[in-house]
């Protein structure tokens, strides 16, 4: 970690990004690394997680405390915020994101590490939500003012879980367009429960119960509850709230996309959402990018597995879906929106 110190000049971050905070005595510790262009063309940050957290060496870094750089960020030039995408989990949210980035113009970052954390931090700490939005709201900009301005606009692929957060993101980015992307949920615990070695943000909450504070504030029960619930219950119920915020946050820029109208739907919904106008060579482009698996770069073609994910998954997962995650999956379906 760089020297935190007292600095008497404000710090020039262009090509910048914040990859790491802190949270030391109730404040937070930011880490700034230098990335190149190409950290930002894979499905994620990069697969690597020294690149990810910007410890490769020969990556310059820096480091500030956050709150005395609020004003200093959000006040300089910066590329527009074009839209954030929000998701359940398995649901082609990494599709649609591979498909933004063959425009040349748009700056699409997946799941950034840094930004969420600060959102989560204060599930730890309450703090006013005025304050909260605003850190949200400089580290969202750290990203848009670097690159030189060769790109246009900047996208963002959140975790899973911020959508819990929608209230603080709408404070800090009122008139941002967003995407909501789900699925049927069935299809969403196969994939999960299939995997036992996933082990990404989703599920460790979900398969060793490693927040059981998170989770319960969120289901509005006790922790304990939480540790003594069936797993497949625990998922089933956390995708019918992140699906019941979405609903209920839709009015507000919001557009929820289903799984199973993609690659379709980018051309008919998404891009005019988020106001992209695309030639017929840019639109051929993306659709070339579909035919493959989004989440690995080997060329492989994607083959649908919904069907089979259906047939896979166990007695105890269809119960848990149909009768905890069903019922909000079909009233967002039947929205239309």
């Amino acid at each position: 970690m760089n020297d935190p110190g007292h600095y008497n000049e404000l710090p020039d971050l262009s090509g910048f990004f914040p990859v790491r905070i802190s949270n030391i005595d109730n404040k937070h510790f930011v880490k700034f690394a230098k990335l190149p262009p190409e950290a930002f063309d894979n499905p994620f940050m990069e697969p690597d997680p020294m690149v990810r957290m910007g410890e490769k060496p020969g990556y310059d870094t820096k480091g500030f405390w956050l709150d005395p750089l609020l004003d200093h960020i959000i006040d300089s030039p910066h590329i527009p915020v074009g839209g954030f995408i929000f998701h359940l989990s398995r649901c082609g949210s990494t599709l649609v994101t591979q498909m933004m980035k063959t425009l040349d113009d748009l700056l699409v970052i997946s799941e950034p590490p840094g930004i969420s954390n600060i959102l989560f931090q204060n599930e730890l700490v309450s703090e006013q939500k005025s304050i909260v939005a605003k850190r949200f709201k400089a580290l969202v900009l750290a990203h848009a003012h670097s690159l030189d301005f060769r790109k246009k606009k900047l996208f963002i692929k959140f975790q899973e879980f911020p959508i819990f957060h929608l209230d603080i993101i709408h404070e800090a980015f009122p008139d941002t367009p967003w995407i909501f992307l789900y699925r049927e949920p069935l299809e969403i615990m196969a994939s999960w429960f299939q995997d036992e070695a996933d082990t990404g943000p989703f599920l460790m909450r979900l398969h060793q119960h490693k927040k059981p504070n998170y989770l319960a504030k969120k289901l509005q029960i006790y922790p304990s509850d939480v540790e003594q619930m069936p797993r497949e219950e625990v998922a089933a119920k956390i995708i019918a709230q992140m699906i019941q915020v979405a609903m209920s946050n839709l009015g507000r820029h919001g557009l929820a996309i289903d799984y199973a109208s993609l690659p379709r739907a980018f051309f008919s919904r998404i891009a005019p959402h988020f106001n992209l106008s695309l030639t017929g060579k840019q639109a051929q482009s993306i659709l070339e990018v579909s035919k493959y698996y989004s989440k690995k770069k080997d060329g492989k073609i994607f083959m649908e597995d919904s069907a089979d994910k259906r047939d896979a998954a166990s007695r105890e997962i269809k119960e848990a879906a149909i009768k905890w995650a069903h019922p909000q999956y079909e009233l967002l379906k039947n929205l239309g929106i």
